[in-house]
């Protein structure tokens, strides 16, 4: 219900018109060479009721089709057609509340054949009411689906390795094709999969397990093989078999998509950023081209970074400890608090995890791993998948709690579970800039982070706040054109707002990204009491009339003075 509810009252967050635009050039035009950022499957899958439902548009008509510029097409498509474009991205929020509903009803399932109902029960509830999933279970981007596919893959990959069976066989096989079909990211399933496949099936032991250690392996490499068969398949498939199978050779001859990052390259990317122009030039890639430039691409991106903001400091790469301290302030404080109690108790007990829960831990490890080696920290969506797994540790240790009887667990958990109902009605209406008590909420968060949390979605809030106290005229320094299209279309009128510059009178608009990464544009309306906060995202500066330069004295004018007539006192006949 609080998914549904933000679907409508959220403005449009910065990429998911890009995500909309691809998806519906998916069915339009039956051309995937948009999927490039990510691969196109959870994108198509969003956009589909949108594509059924509105009126068919010639995306190839856009100046951006023929470079194949995703975010120019989105900005020239939501221009050209703003309120068919509004009302098809709220259809598709209402596909990824769907995929949420699947991943909570994967996490019930799990958690209760693995801990019984009231883990389940657990597991749920704290999924259900986590603002973090809320935040990304309703906007249209590939997060949360990435996250309900690994979740998945992982999940059935380790029940297999417990008892391997034909039904964990074929639901791995597909998760892992379906994950490497949504993100790039799905690649960590490969080191983690063969990793843990080869050291199960070495040392034997499973329930039903073949009884030599050869035929194990023989197992393991058969179903290897069908994995990597399966997803090189779907990922052909999910792109429609265009453009594959085609040599290195003409995979670098060809013109590569209009990327800012490929920009930098001097469109020259593969060619110079990419282990591909090592290859022997006749060698054949059964994969497509659009994905074979995207994985590059996202490779090189996370090599060189992005522009953001933490704790205090500005930079274009990343720290190490920025998703361990994402994910410390991200969740409820009831999944961190039941996970340590977990934690403590396993250690105390010098209990070893079971091969179930041991292939979550490794999963979750190696992932939070190679996210810290990235250089990518623009917010804890892309370390989603790994939350699943923190609210099935927390629901199992909640249940063992429970089923202990005592008075003052179940008080203990009462108060968790009290502190997560709050913290989920207090961040319903904008779950993206949630931060949990360890920051005290939104009083020291955005000291941490703002990039992630000030994304668009105050765009509504900000304008109805500017309408209500009749504030104006409105200068707007822009993040990002989708915001400011969202604020002319609810009725407020904006002068564009640029560093350095010092307008006014009137009202000055400004991002909490902007503060944090760029002080030095506008020093002097920093440097005062903002005169509205909307959202703790949003800060509204009073403009006063700028200086006028006093004008200037005017020159005195020349007039001649006849000089004394001579005396005969004159200074020149002194001794």
């Amino acid at each position: 219900m609080i998914s549904l509810v933000g679907v409508h009252l959220d403005s449009p967050t910065m990429d998911e018109p890009v995500h909309l635009v691809r998806g519906l050039s998916y069915w339009w035009i039956r051309d995937t060479r948009l999927g490039y950022a990510h691969p196109p499957l959870a994108d198509a899958l969003l956009a589909l009721p949108a594509a059924l439902l509105g009126d068919r548009v010639d995306l190839t008509s856009f100046p951006a089709w023929a470079d194949a510029d995703t975010g120019k097409l989105a900005e020239q498509y939501f221009t050209a057609h703003w309120a068919a474009a509004r009302a098809e991205l709220v259809i598709a929020r209402h596909v990824n509340v769907l995929f949420s509903f699947l991943l909570g009803l994967y996490v019930f399932r799990f958690a209760r054949r693995r801990a019984g109902d009231h883990a389940a029960l657990f597991a749920l509830g704290l999924h259900c009411l986590h603002p973090t999933l809320l935040a990304h279970g309703r906007l249209v981007t590939t997060d949360l689906p990435i996250a309900l596919a690994t979740t998945i893959a992982v999940g059935e990959a380790a029940e297999h390795f417990e008892r391997p069976r034909l039904r964990t066989a074929i639901t791995t096989t597909l998760a892992v094709a379906a994950a490497f079909c949504i993100k790039y990211s799905a690649a960590f399933l490969v080191p983690l999969l063969v990793s843990l496949g080869l050291f199960f099936a070495w040392r034997g032991g499973a329930e039903g397990d073949a009884p030599t250690r050869r035929a194990r392996l023989g197992r393991f490499a058969a179903h290897a093989f069908a994995v990597t068969l399966a997803a090189v398949l779907a990922v052909n498939a999910a792109y429609g078999f265009q453009r594959t199978g085609w040599t290195v050779a003409r995979i670098l001859a060809e013109p590569e998509p209009q990327s800012y990052i490929s920009k930098r390259a001097n469109h020259r990317l593969l060619e110079e950023r990419s282990p591909l122009a090592r290859l022997p030039r006749w060698l054949p890639v059964p994969l497509p081209y659009t994905y074979v430039f995207g994985l590059s691409m996202v490779s090189v991106q996370g090599r060189d970074g992005h522009a953001t903001y933490f704790l205090g400091q500005r930079a274009d790469g990343g720290w190490a400890g920025y998703f361990p301290v994402m994910l410390a302030i991200k969740n409820p404080l009831a999944v961190l608090v039941l996970l340590g109690v977990g934690l403590a108790r396993s250690i105390r007990r010098r209990a070893a995890p079971d091969r179930v829960a041991g292939t979550l831990l490794a999963a979750c490890g190696l992932y939070l791993a190679i996210s810290m080696g990235s250089k990518i920290n623009i917010g804890v969506r892309h370390v989603l998948p790994v939350v699943p797994f923190f609210v099935l540790g927390a629901g199992t240790v909640a249940a063992q709690l429970w089923q202990e009887g005592t008075r003052r667990t179940r008080t203990l958990l009462a108060l968790l579970g009290a502190g997560t109902f709050a913290s989920a009605i207090a961040w319903y209406r904008h779950p993206v800039g949630y931060f949990n008590a360890l920051t005290l909420g939104p009083v020291f968060g955005p000291k941490v982070s703002v990039v992630g949390e000030d994304w668009g979605q105050d765009m509504a809030d900000v304008a109805a706040a500017l309408k209500a106290r009749n504030l104006g005229p409105v200068y707007y320094h822009r993040y990002g054109w989708m915001m400011a299209r969202e604020l002319e279309a609810n009725g407020i009128e904006y002068e564009r707002l640029r560093c350095g510059e010092r307008p006014g009178p009137g009202v000055a608009v400004v991002h909490a990204v902007t503060r944090a990464r760029s002080p030095g544009c506008h020093p002097e309306l920093f440097a005062k009491a903002p005169l509205l906060v909307v959202n703790g995202r949003l800060f509204v500066y009073a403009l006063d009339a700028p200086d006028r330069p006093a004008a200037p004295a005017p020159r005195p004018r020349l007039r001649f003075v006849p000089p004394p007539p001579p005396s005969s006192a004159s200074p020149d006949d002194e001794d």
